[in-house]
């Protein structure tokens, strides 16, 4: 009769290669010939079938080390396109700054009015976003002035306003790409503003943003 050898069954641990593989494909079926346990507990789990709890706990191992892997290549991808659009901005800024030194430079576009045959001093000026040309203007004392006033094409809306009642000056005129007309006699000597009033919400005016110029009035 045959005797049967005393003491536990004999424990078989898989190796990691094993537990990658079990993890990536279930184990159907009994496992023949050997009993598995966990790392941790020791216990024999017995014949099953499915993913057992230690091959479940090295996958997530594994998925630990490809996010350690990844997450630095991940990181410095973000880094390049940070810096990349920090040179641009910087670049920008760059050249933003060296076009108003040179606006800054030149000296602003002067026209001096003459009389035509009618004893009338004519002016036209072009405006847009946002200028005045010419910003420079200047007229003889107590002759009539007729300015001639239009804006480049566009959707933002112009308009011109010379505040200045002392000098017998008052203009408040809506602008279009059709020439707007307006007549005074410059009584006082002296040198008035003109710019365009326009404003939306709580941006800059046009003015702010350069929109006007110089009337002078001279003897």
């Amino acid at each position: 009769m045959a005797v049967c050898p005393a003491g536990p069954p004999k424990l078989i641990k898989p190796s990691l290669s094993q537990y990658r593989q079990a993890c990536q494909k279930p184990i159907a079926g009994a496992v023949s010939g050997a009993v598995w346990s966990t790392s941790l507990s020791n216990k024999p789990i017995g014949n099953q079938t499915g993913r057992f709890p230690t091959l479940q706990a090295a996958h997530n191992h594994d998925k630990m080390i490809h996010i350690a892997v990844y997450l630095p290549a991940f990181l410095l991808k973000a880094m390049k396109r940070v810096l990349f659009l920090f040179v641009c901005s910087w670049v920008n800024l760059l050249i933003s700054g060296v076009t108003l030194a040179e606006t800054s430079d030149n000296p602003p576009e002067t026209y001096r009015a003459t009389l035509d045959k009618n004893g009338i001093q004519r002016v036209q000026i072009l405006g847009g976003d946002y200028f005045f040309k010419p910003k420079h203007i200047i007229v003889k004392a107590r002759v009539p002035v007729q300015l001639s006033v239009r804006v480049e094409p566009g959707i933002k809306p112009h308009d011109i306003v010379i505040k200045a009642p002392q000098a017998g000056i008052r203009v408040n005129q809506k602008l279009a790409t059709a020439p707007k007309t307006t007549s005074f006699i410059p009584l006082v000597p002296g040198k008035y503003p003109f710019y365009c009033s326009s404003k939306l919400l709580f941006f800059e005016s046009h003015r702010e943003r350069g929109m006007e110029g110089v009337l002078e009035v001279t003897e």
